[in-house]
């Protein structure tokens, strides 16, 4: 089975980013590794990630921005550094279910595609489950224009990837679409109808 590469783009998400990393840990298979990218944080996020010794695990390498640039353009540098071809988007304040990684290969093993998502729980700020996410499969005969279909976990082949014109850095926001987007213009979209993403609603 292959391997997989969680890129995690993280600004000011300090007093979550530790149950991403965990639910990492947690994956009941090794053959991942995590590239963790802030974003020129000005809370304690680059000091939790210098000091949280888990990350000491080869598994995971960490780069740290001294400017904020842009979820954007963190996203297309963390592609760049994938050392797999398959790759999944982890939010920084959000997490894994523990076989999430396993279905998510199984799936590209058993399917000739490019992008592989799946449903997700919506969670309160402790990851305690509140309800089932809304992500489904595309009807026949529509696109992910047509509705909101795809959500995470996203996937996605790094090889296909580098077929579009990668995500626009002038956007400031609907960077999720606008990858959802140029990816089905060059790959099927495949959806895994489990609830393997932990999804945390945040009340200001």
């Amino acid at each position: 089975m292959e391997g997989m590469t969680i890129v995690i783009s993280n600004y000011n998400k300090g007093p979550y980013i530790k149950d991403a990393i965990d639910s990492l840990l947690r994956q009941d298979v090794s053959n991942w590794h995590a590239i963790i990218m802030d974003d020129g944080s000005d809370d304690d996020s680059k000091q939790f990630l210098k000091t949280y010794a888990p990350l000491k695990d080869p598994r995971f390498s960490v780069h740290v921005n001294q400017q904020r640039n842009g979820k954007a353009y963190c996203m297309n540098r963390l592609i760049q550094l994938a050392t797999t071809d398959i790759i999944g988007e982890l939010d920084s304040d959000d997490a894994l279910a523990e076989q999430c990684v396993k279905e998510v290969l199984k799936a590209y093993d058993t399917s000739a595609v490019g992008f592989v998502y799946t449903n997700f729980i919506f969670c309160d700020e402790r990851l305690n489950k509140i309800r089932k996410g809304w992500a489904r499969e595309i009807p026949e005969g529509r696109t992910a224009m047509d509705d909101i279909y795809v959500s995470a976990f996203r996937t996605f082949r790094k090889s296909v990837f580098l077929k579009t014109s990668g995500i626009d850095e002038e956007l400031t926001n609907a960077i999720d679409k606008d990858l959802i987007y140029k990816m089905e213009e060059v790959t099927p979209l495949h959806f895994v109808d489990l609830e393997l993403y932990y999804c945390r609603e945040v009340v200001p």
